[in-house]
């Protein structure tokens, strides 16, 4: 018999009970939209991580190269690491968007400090100029000159001269305590508080000086490297590395090293991957629960219509086009199922996403998984019953 005969009878007897074929197919449905929603929530989370791992903020690929010095007492404070020749030796490998030395801590322009007052520690909000200051009320203000020559002045408001000083005018001259290096005070602002406050700047000072005194400058270890999104980040910084080590400008003085993050990345999305997959099995167990179901519909749906399989057999039909009909009406059941289920699981997984700030991911596998379950569900809990309608004795049937 014609596979196409047998497929429009199959199809035809789940017509014939669709009440039935539905309540069936709820079980398929819901376990094949858990076990998505759970895969691709976990592959967006998953995907999320990565790029949190080797992306920077500004979307693109970056890692790290340092250099380690041969000696550790060496003093590599007043040393060039990476000259402009290596920036250029780091852009020449293919795969490297742009090496560059990343900005030092002292480029912030607000933050707090630690000031002495009456040999007790206070902590208040500092800000660093590199042109002239605001007016005083006492002394002269900060200077540009002041910034290029990295002086240790400094420009206090009144709250921290009242601490100091009996007026304004007598704390001018006077040494002040800034995270462990004596300033002179230079000018007095007038402050909004009358006691020392974290809420207002109370201390003024060149940038340069601060970079010099307070933040000591360091030597740049770090390259920072950013790669095209194409590219394999491992790969490419590892020829970076190979090239700096046989021409880098301080090659023969030390090494260059670099935290695979690339193969970081990928170690902890395999991590999340496993635990993904397990979620999803134990979700997975509806589907058992639900095979079970088909393969009680499919018992019914046998003894139910042992004359339908007797006159089919008296007109020259098989054992095998018997079998085959039942398991195709499992499998149809199950792939609808699946097909309803998967539409089901991205819609609450894309729902999900949204409260939890994570795109979804559905790639070909999930799809695979799908069609694979659905189909091997429908095949084995529909075998058995398939197999005893091919069974059934001719001349039984026909009595």
């Amino acid at each position: 018999m014609k596979i196409s005969v047998i497929l429009r009878t199959a199809l035809k007897a789940l017509s014939a009970n669709r009440r039935r074929t539905i309540l069936t197919m709820i079980g398929i449905v819901i376990g094949i939209s858990s076990v998505i929603a759970i895969i691709s929530i976990g592959k967006g989370f998953q995907k999320k991580t990565t790029e949190s791992l080797t992306n920077n903020s500004s979307g693109n690929v970056e890692t790290n190269i340092n250099f380690t010095a041969n000696d550790i007492t060496m003093d590599l404070s007043h040393m060039t690491i990476y000259s402009k020749e290596d920036l250029r030796l780091a852009e020449s490998v293919k795969g490297v968007k742009k090496a560059y030395l990343p900005k030092d801590a002292a480029s912030s322009t607000d933050n707090t400090m630690e000031i002495t007052l009456n040999d007790e520690k206070t902590t208040v909000d500092y800000q660093l100029l590199t042109g002239d200051g605001q007016k005083t009320i006492a002394g002269r203000r900060l200077e540009a000159a002041d910034n290029l020559m990295k002086q240790k002045v400094v420009v206090i408001g009144s709250s921290i001269a009242k601490e100091i000083a009996p007026s304004n005018e007598a704390a001018i001259g006077r040494g002040i305590n800034l995270d462990g290096e004596v300033f002179t005070i230079v000018g007095v602002v007038k402050s909004t508080n009358n006691y020392v406050s974290m809420d207002e700047t109370n201390i003024f000072l060149p940038k340069q000086t601060y970079k010099k005194y307070i933040v000591k400058e360091t030597p740049k270890t770090t390259l920072a490297l950013a790669i095209e999104n194409d590219k394999n980040s491992s790969d490419v910084t590892r020829q970076v590395v190979s090239v700096l080590k046989k021409q880098g400008s301080m090659h023969q003085m030390g090494s260059y090293v670099f935290l695979d993050m690339g193969s970081l990345a990928s170690g902890f999305g395999k991590i999340l991957g496993g635990i993904t997959y397990f979620i999803s099995a134990v979700a997975g167990i509806s589907l058992f629960i639900a095979g079970v179901g088909i393969m009680n519909m499919m018992y019914i749906s046998v003894s139910e219509r042992t004359k339908e399989i007797g006159i089919r057999r008296a007109m020259g039909a098989k054992k095998r086009d018997i079998l085959l009909q039942f398991l195709l009406e499992g499998i149809l059941i199950t792939l609808l199922g699946g097909f309803i289920g998967f539409l089901f699981g991205l819609g609450f997984a894309h729902i999900i996403g949204i409260f939890i700030k994570i795109t979804p991911v559905v790639d070909l596998t999930s799809i695979l998984l799908t069609v694979g379950i659905s189909v091997l569900i429908g095949l084995v809990f529909s075998v058995m019953p398939a197999r005893s309608a091919t069974q059934k004795d001719l001349i039984d049937i026909m009595k």
